[in-house]
């Protein structure tokens, strides 16, 4: 069959505890070392202790590794313990100066090959009544870099899985439980050689094989979302959008603190038109983990589609400025914001990237960044665009800006715009519009 792997039973329940039992799905592991001193004015062992637990703990939020206290001379064992999994040492090195403060440098490696990955230093860090500040940024300027999903850790990790899968199989279908996750991120990411059909079997027998493990079910929801984005067929995906949704659902019954989870519910809570409903979801995904920066992206899009505007876009650019991916599709809810708040410098700052992305949404988008220059001769050419490439036409750009924006005044706002600008069945023909 697809998969060369046995899920293990006992994977986590409702009841544990987060990240109980990601080995079990061979997720990355990181391992947090006891950090080191040196030089006058340095932290003692007991800071150095608290910035540890703190740093850890930060990771643990993020739902795609593992994380523990480590020691770095059990690593050769542990790799002939778990072959295939990635396993990582974070370790660091605390550096006191004559003024008082310290700098901190930290290296992480792969364990089991010996490489280091990633290095960074912070400076100008403090001890003593000022250390709870040192230790606040030291997890905020850390945590995201490593542990997001695009991030230094599950990076490396997804490349050594897809590797590893390519060598046994000359493809990228996944061979192992992570082997899912990796090929899953692969297709969301839309990276080149990704396959969706291969990320989709995988987690439809993961979700069937264990119902308990919640995280299965939020990457089935992501992956469902991402195929039926594309589909704005009114009557094709009724029954895979209640699909969806269930199992959208089902992930945040599972792992309630799963930041991953509330945040793939709000977005299809968006997709199915419930917007307050997914603003509630978006808010919860936010406070279950403020260091992921891209979940942060994701509450302002869902933001944005529930008539939070103002708010929605103001933490996009947050989110992107803390490091956030800039995907194409945050790019378009940032064009719909501009038109609706009426920002022309912000509407003129994203239509190159509108044009080099022409999804969709970055189409829909488009006209409406046009809309907001008062370009009334592109915007009309950008719905003939749009109108030609939407299955159904014109209906079917009605049916993606209701998938877009679940505030249906808002939506209402952009269909009126979108239609005394050109959109109707006749634009599907080779002739643009007249008027």
């Amino acid at each position: 069959g697809l998969l060369a792997m046995s899920v293990p039973s006992g994977l986590r329940s409702a009841a544990e505890p987060h990240g109980s039992a990601l080995q079990a799905v061979g997720l990355p592991l990181v391992e947090v070392l006891s950090f080191d001193a040196t030089g006058p004015n340095a932290p003692d062992r007991g800071e150095l202790r608290a910035m540890e637990v703190r740093l850890r703990d930060a990771f643990a939020r993020f739902d795609f590794a593992d994380v523990k206290d480590g020691d770095d001379r059990l690593a050769a064992a542990r790799c002939r313990a778990a072959p295939s999994r990635s396993i990582f040492t974070l370790a660091a090195l605390a550096e006191g100066r004559e003024d008082g403060g310290f700098s901190l440098l930290l290296r992480l490696s792969d364990a089991c090959d010996g490489v280091i990955v990633w290095s960074g230093a912070l400076e100008g860090l403090y001890g003593g009544a000022r250390l709870p500040e040192s230790e606040a940024r030291v997890v905020r300027e850390i945590s995201g870099m490593l542990m997001e999903t695009h991030g230094v850790v599950l990076t490396r990790a997804r490349t050594q899985a897809r590797t590893m899968a390519f060598a046994e199989t000359g493809s990228n279908a996944p061979t192992s439980a992570f082997g899912c996750v990796a090929e899953a991120f692969a297709v969301l990411g839309e990276e080149d050689g990704a396959e969706p059909t291969a990320a989709r079997a995988c987690f439809s027998t993961l979700a069937e094989q264990d119902a308990g493990f919640g995280l299965v079910h939020a990457v089935k929801a992501a992956l469902m979302l991402h195929q039926l984005t594309g589909d704005v067929r009114a009557d094709s995906s009724r029954a895979e959008a209640a699909d969806m949704l269930h199992e959208a659902e089902l992930a945040v019954e599972l792992e309630p603190a799963s930041a991953y989870a509330a945040r793939t519910l709000a977005l299809v809570q968006v997709f199915v038109g419930e917007g307050e409903l997914a603003y509630q979801s978006a808010r919860r995904a936010l406070e279950l983990n403020p260091l992921d920066y891209d979940v942060a992206a994701s509450a302002g899009a869902v933001f944005i589609a529930a008539g939070r505007v103002d708010e929605g876009a103001e933490l996009i650019r947050w989110a992107r400025a803390q490091g956030a991916a800039a995907t194409s599709e945050l790019n378009a809810y940032l064009a719909v914001a501009a038109f609706l708040r009426g920002d022309r410098a912000a509407a003129q700052a994203l239509i190159a990237s509108l044009e080099l992305h022409p999804s969709l949404a970055s189409r829909l988008a488009l006209a409406l960044a046009f809309k907001t220059l008062d370009r009334p001769g592109d915007m009309r050419e950008a719905i003939h665009a749009l109108v030609r490439v939407a299955p159904r036409g014109a209906d079917g750009v009605r049916h993606l800006v209701h998938r877009m924006l679940a505030s249906q005044d808002l939506a209402d706002r952009a269909l009126t715009t979108l239609e005394a600008s050109g959109l109707s069945p006749q634009a599907a023909s080779d002739k643009p519009p007249h008027g």
